[in-house]
């Protein structure tokens, strides 16, 4: 992602906060000149990638923790306290490097601390690549953004779609799946209940099993994959249902209406089918169509083909969205779209 769209998704988080927190706006430090990048760069003799350049000549880090990697808040270093970090790591860089190989976490001798947590931990910035990487200090778990650019995006993407919201504090917090179940069980029970119960129990272990069975043989490259390494929000709606009860299409995008598959409909589905590349399962049906998930990052696909723009997470927030709007009617066999949306 170039350093245009890194400024254009930073604006975009800005609005953001006027909207929902406008003294946080005040956090974002004035940011600092060309000359003093150079200088930087100078001290530390490390060549900064465009994409911090990009972030300190905006905003020379932040005063507040502002900023959210969808695990915890943090915040931007300014110059100075990266070039203050990044000398107190490199008295003890080779421990690091022996702390990094043991556990088999991305290590790079000249990494560049620029995101701090609340927890003391660091991302850091790879000099060459652009990559940034969170560690805990423990070395207990780690995750990537391809850059800066990406971090940046993707909060301001989840900010704008509601996945991110300020919490009861003011800080910000991921709107979790199964808080989203909830919301939309509890209101489909009261709205349709005169239909009975609408969703079968959660999924069982032995169901969880098959389900790793049914995809390894389909796809044998990810005859490892375990149970956790599906998506959060698939595990997550499997844990509160596993299917329905009936075939009543509960579910609505734009002009089509589906029920929700359980565990044996999936694997009915995709039974004797080869893997094509991607890894996808179907999630939704209304027996002509079906909405598959891709396993590797949510992504929902019409028939297989055509991404439809949007995750899984994504769908159930629009979902839950137009439910308490009442943006739906009801027929004999389904809630449908009142407006395409």
């Amino acid at each position: 992602m170039s350093s245009k769209l890194l400024l254009q998704s930073l604006d975009r988080l800005k609005a953001w906060y006027e909207i929902h927190q406008p003294v946080v706006v005040d956090g974002f430090n004035e940011g600092i000149s060309s000359e003093e990048i150079t200088l930087l760069e100078a001290e530390i003799g490390i060549k900064l990638p465009e994409s911090l350049k990009a972030m300190l000549q905006q905003h020379n880090g932040t005063d507040a923790f502002v900023l959210f990697d969808g695990h915890e808040v943090c915040r931007l270093l300014s110059a100075n306290e990266i070039k203050a970090e990044y000398k107190t790591q490199q008295i003890t860089i080779e421990a690091q490097e022996e702390m990094a190989q043991e556990l088999k976490l991305p290590f790079h001798p000249h990494r560049l601390p620029v995101l701090l947590y609340l927890s003391g931990d660091f991302s850091y910035l790879h000099p060459d690549t652009g990559e940034l990487v969170y560690i805990s200090q423990e070395g207990d778990s780690s995750h990537t953004f391809y850059d800066l650019s990406e971090f940046i995006g993707q909060m301001a993407d989840r900010l704008e779609k509601g996945r991110y919201q300020l919490d009861e504090y003011g800080g910000i917090r991921k709107i979790e799946v199964s808080e989203l179940w909830q919301n939309i069980r509890k209101f489909l029970n009261g709205y349709l209940a005169h239909r009975g119960e609408l969703f079968r129990p959660k999924i069982a272990l032995n169901d969880q099993q098959k389900l790793l069975k049914t995809i390894r043989q389909i796809h044998p490259n990810f005859n490892e994959l375990a149970y956790n390494d599906l998506p959060e929000s698939l595990r997550m709606t499997l844990r509160a249902h596993n299917g329905q009860t009936s075939e009543f299409r509960l579910f609505f995008y734009e002009d089509k209406s589906y029920y929700l598959l359980s565990v044996e409909e999936m694997m009915r589905e995709i039974a004797g089918q080869k893997g094509n590349g991607k890894l996808l399962l179907p999630i939704l049906s209304n027996d002509k169509d079906l909405l598959y998930m891709d396993l590797l990052n949510e992504q929902l696909y019409l028939n297989k083909m055509t991404y439809i723009g949007i995750d899984w997470t994504d769908f159930l927030l629009i979902y839950w969205e137009n439910l308490q709007n009442h943006r739906f009617g009801v027929s004999d066999e389904s809630l449908f779209a009142k407006n395409n949306f």
